[in-house]
């Protein structure tokens, strides 16, 4: 009975770190949509799809265009535009993921992520993230080409199953990375509170999130 009990508690445990996602976007193009590339796509199939707002940008020294730098995974983050009028902002699991949810990010402005247990930003709240604004917080120490530069870890656990994630008020001003569903990675689930100036205009991601997108960049 001891021996059964033991494999049980094995497979169990082995299933929940199973359930854990993390996707670092390493392998979409630059200013390309990430549509889905985590869904039956070129990525792992993790059964996540992305709106057609979120596209992968790639750092400048990279041969992407974006003026990130400090990247948690180098070299390719998510970003959630305007561009062309889309706005459908969030990430969709239909087969829903419970227990914590997390991701680094770097913000020219104060804003938020919030979770839901339906698709498309529908039914119940089961949590909201606020982010401080702190793309600029270390002057772009380490590498100095990119202007959003300093990243911040944030994650919330939660009580439920979540299917979609609303990014709507973190368009155009945020870049995510190391998204992971299923887990929260970290201890707390709030940073301090800091306010740094947003970046001028034409120098956020608003302006190279609107340049033409290029393609077979990697």
């Amino acid at each position: 009975m001891k021996k059964i009990i033991l494999l049980l508690l094995f497979v169990f445990s082995t299933s929940a770190s199973a359930a854990v996602v993390t996707m670092n976007f390493e392998g979409v193009a630059n200013n390309t949509p990430i549509g889905n590339f985590y869904n039956g796509g070129a990525g792992s199939n993790y059964g996540v799809a992305f709106g057609s707002s979120a596209i992968g940008i790639i750092d400048s020294d990279a041969g992407g265009t974006a003026p990130i730098a400090n990247e948690p995974s180098p070299n390719t983050v998510l970003v959630f535009t305007t561009f062309g009028g889309v706005n459908n902002s969030f990430i969709n699991v239909a087969a829903g993921f419970d227990t914590g949810f997390s991701f680094f990010y770097s913000a020219s402005q104060a804003k938020s992520v919030s979770i839901y247990d339906g698709l498309n930003g529908t039914g119940s709240l089961l949590g909201t993230l606020v982010l401080a604004a702190q793309h600029d917080a270390n002057g772009c120490i380490g590498d100095p080409n990119g202007i959003f530069c300093n990243w911040s870890q944030i994650g919330l656990s939660f009580s439920g199953v979540a299917k979609s994630i609303s990014f709507t008020d973190a368009i155009n001003y945020v870049a995510f990375d190391n998204v992971t569903l299923g887990a929260n990675l970290i201890a707390t689930s709030v940073p301090e509170p800091e306010t740094y100036s947003m970046l001028l205009a034409g120098l956020g991601l608003i302006g190279f999130t609107s340049r033409r997108r290029k393609a077979n960049q990697a």
